[in-house]
């Protein structure tokens, strides 16, 4: 039956792919609580910054929360202007998102909806599914691997964490998947000797500046590419005409003009000096040398398969850990079999050399930023979108090959696909079907969980039926954002918590934070209360507190005491 629909209707099969990805990519997108991330995109987008939170006195989480009351109410060129000026991303994905959010009904006391927000990446990510279809079957003029190309990306547990946040990274792939359709396009023209049309460089230009309006990494994405790109004409020895060279010079000149005029014309020169610490390599502490070789590892394999790896039980993490090594290393073996054949078709050769060369250049990249310039790229595994989309085309070229072919054996369990009649095609649907679990996975927040983890926190207090103070130091938005989950999960779940915050001025020795805590706890209404320092380098027992007791959940460490101001009177 998928043989007769690959032959007969490629386009309801493809249609199938985008609604099992689109239905994957919205199933519990409310469950999981916001992070800093994510609160930052909603503040930028809106055209606010964080100066309407108070710093260094007592906030109610309705105070915190007041800046995602109603609608935005600044334009366009004030989100542009607050972007350029305060944050470290371009625009153009802030400015739809201020547009989008109008679309949708307030939640209830007039908050924003965040999960508005997440929809508009699921619907970029669901594009992305049919965007690769179509950009395989144009380049590789193969239904097997268009149809596999966009099972692989709808499946994706990589693409499908990325499609459940309200940032611009499903955006990017969407952009990232288009200009190595133009690419390929550009390739295929030079080997037939065909003319590359004004429309097809306009379009190429455009969609490349647009890559860099959503995300400044994309800057390796065309990196890599044009090395890749001139790696292939000089090892084929293909020389384009005059004509050919000309169109492909001016969208190189046009990017790079684009660039330049956007540096030295629009950015700040402060740009960027602080935002990017929290990615620069400890070059003291040996062991963050080997770091970033299980991150990249992790996020390269995550791209088709996952396991429970975030499971609560250590037993289930080490056996997740190990059955992921030995998938990955079977299917490493099953794709070199089919790309080894596959490279040998002289249509899809150079093909298949640009896309290869270009990972193994973007690569490299990361190796030079995270090891030559120290800074550590790979703990966002998001960043890693830089070369996805060719991941996923040069596994399903390799799988495409065993489509409809005999003695292919990837595991003995894939003979439980029975209404295949070709092991090959067996295969296949075991690697997606491992692949679909790995998306489940990610969906029930056993892999890739969001950075902090407020529920817990919220479900001690109420179980302490005490009012709690929640101090942390505010050193830039970070901060903010970590206790805004605290509040926004406290509204979510309709918790009936007496919950209170204080943000402190960061101090380099945390034992100056003595005074301030002592004034906040002063000002502090309640007599008796459970006072949480969260984030804080070090135990600071204030006065009138008992000794502390240890908390640690995802993205946040600290101590609870009890504290008693009657005790002194």
């Amino acid at each position: 039956m998928i043989n007769n629909l690959l032959k007969s209707r490629p386009y309801l099969l493809v249609s199938f792919w985008m609604i099992i990805g689109g239905i994957l990519r919205v199933f519990k997108l409310g469950s999981k609580p916001p992070w800093t991330d994510e609160f930052a995109t909603v503040f930028y987008s809106r055209g606010d910054d964080y100066s309407q939170i108070s710093i260094n006195t007592i906030i109610s989480p309705a105070e915190l929360l007041a800046p995602l009351k109603g609608y935005p109410i600044h334009n366009l060129k004030d989100v542009a202007a607050l972007l350029i000026q305060q944050d470290n991303h371009p625009p153009l994905y802030f400015l739809i998102a201020n547009l989008w959010q109008k679309l949708f009904p307030l939640e209830a006391d007039n908050y924003i909806s965040i999960n508005s927000i997440r929809y508009l990446s699921v619907i970029f990510s669901i594009v992305g599914i049919f965007a690769i279809y179509w950009i395989a079957k144009k380049s590789f003029k193969s239904e097997s691997i268009a149809q596999i190309s966009a099972a692989l990306m709808a499946l994706s547990p990589f693409n499908i964490y990325l499609a459940q946040e309200a940032r611009h990274y499903s955006l990017i792939i969407l952009v990232a998947i288009a200009s190595f359709g133009y690419c390929l396009h550009c390739i295929n023209c030079l080997l037939e000797k065909k003319a590359l049309s004004y429309f097809i460089i306009f379009g190429w230009l455009s969609i490349n500046i647009c890559g860099l309006l959503t995300h400044y990494f994309f800057a390796l994405t065309l990196i890599a590419q044009a090395i890749a790109f001139i790696w292939l004409l000089y090892t084929h020895k293909i020389l384009p005409n005059k004509s050919q060279s000309l169109r492909i010079v001016s969208v190189v000149i046009g990017v790079a003009f684009f660039s330049l005029i956007w540096i030295t014309q629009v950015l700040p020169s402060s740009y960027g000096s602080a935002m990017t610490d929290w990615i620069r390599l400890d070059y003291s502490d040996w062991s963050e040398f080997f770091f970033p070789v299980g991150q990249f590892i992790y996020a390269l394999a995550t791209m088709i398969f996952v396991l429970p790896v975030k499971a609560p039980v250590v037993s289930i993490i080490i056996v997740s850990g190990i059955l992921m090594v030995i998938f990955i290393l079977k299917l490493f073996r099953f794709w070199q079999q089919g790309i080894s054949h596959q490279i040998n078709n002289p249509q899809y050769q150079p093909l298949i050399f640009f896309l290869t060369r270009f990972v193994v250049i973007a690569w490299g990249l990361f190796i030079i930023l995270t090891y030559g310039f120290g800074y550590d790229i790979t703990r966002g595994a998001r960043y890693h979108f830089i070369y996805f989309p060719a991941i996923i085309l040069l596994v399903a070229i390799g799988m495409s090959h065993f489509w409809q072919r005999n003695n292919s054996q990837f595991f003995q369990s894939q003979k439980i696909f029975v209404f295949f009649s070709k092991s090959g095609s067996q295969a296949i649907a075991l690697i997606l079907s491992l692949s679909f679990l790995g998306s489940l996975t990610v969906i029930n927040n056993l892999a890739y969980q969001k950075p902090y983890q407020p529920t817990p926190i919220i479900q001690q207090i109420e179980k302490d039926a005490q009012p709690a103070l929640i101090l942390t130091y505010h050193k830039s938005i970070v901060q903010i954002g970590e206790m805004m989950a605290i509040a926004w999960e406290r509204y979510r779940s309709s918790s009936p918590s007496d919950i209170s915050f204080a943000l402190i001025p960061y101090q380099d020795n945390p034992e100056n934070y003595h005074p301030d805590f002592e004034q906040i706890i002063a000002k502090y209404p309640n007599q008796e209360f459970k006072l949480w320092t969260l984030n804080l380098q070090e135990d600071s027992t204030p006065k009138l507190c008992e000794t502390p007791q240890k908390t640690r959940q995802a993205g946040y460490y600290g101590y609870v005491y009890h504290c008693n101001k009657k005790a002194t009177t």
